[in-house]
């Protein structure tokens, strides 16, 4: 395969949706029989995890809606998919986020809206909930490891998915294709993300680039 081919990955791979048809599909464009299936394994499932790094779409919103609380609570578990805070209300008030320094400094009722930080796999707040509380976040495209294994990522994105998968692995045997798939994968990413970016500015559920977010 050359970076000149005519068709991508998208148009080659519709309908598959677990994860041994698309890694065949994968050892197919690669068309290297030196690589064992151990191998491509571990080269999607990083690329999946390359992905939940990179991309911030819709796709990706989680929601967990007004939680009915009998407070005081002033801290809950995040889901195991957590990936970056959208935003938090606290007994419908919305919280800006600090990081977990200077959430220790602040006094039990800040003053002036909420707060809240990550604590490893908590989120903590003040003042505590009594009521609600709300958070909004990106969640993670989920792993696979058996063959019939599915993940949204399948039938969201497969030709960035296989874009990612054909660089990690021209990467890992230094093949001269891999800057071109690369940069596929570099474009079509750029593309996802842009789409997203519009559905924010148009009032959207999502919000690539959040303007307060935990990471600040």
């Amino acid at each position: 395969m050359t970076d000149t081919m005519v068709q991508t990955p998208a148009q080659q791979i519709p309908g598959i949706n677990t994860f041994g048809d698309f890694r065949d599909q994968f050892l197919d464009w690669l068309n290297r029989p030196d690589i064992s299936t151990t191998q491509a394994n571990r080269i999607v499932q990083r690329a999946i995890g390359r992905l939940n790094r990179d991309m911030r779409t819709p796709v990706m919103d989680r929601d967990i809606s007004n939680m009915s609380v009998s407070g005081p609570i002033s801290s809950f578990s995040l889901p195991d998919d957590f990936l970056e805070f959208q935003n938090v209300t606290i007994d419908g008030i919305p919280a800006f986020p600090c990081t977990f320094e200077r959430f220790q400094t602040l006094p039990a009722n800040p003053g002036r809206g909420a707060q809240f930080a990550r604590d490893g796999g908590s989120v903590v707040f003040k003042p505590a909930a009594n009521q609600s509380i709300r958070v909004k976040y990106y969640g993670a495209f989920p792993q696979m490891v058996g063959d019939s294994d599915t993940s949204t990522v399948l039938t969201e994105y497969p030709e960035l998915l296989m874009w990612a998968c054909l660089s990690g692995a021209g990467d890992m045997f230094a093949l001269d294709q891999q800057a071109g798939w690369e940069a596929n994968y570099q474009r079509e990413l750029a593309s996802f993300n842009a789409a997203a970016q519009k559905v924010d500015r148009l009032g959207g559920p999502t919000q690539v680039s959040p303007v307060q977010g935990y990471a600040q």
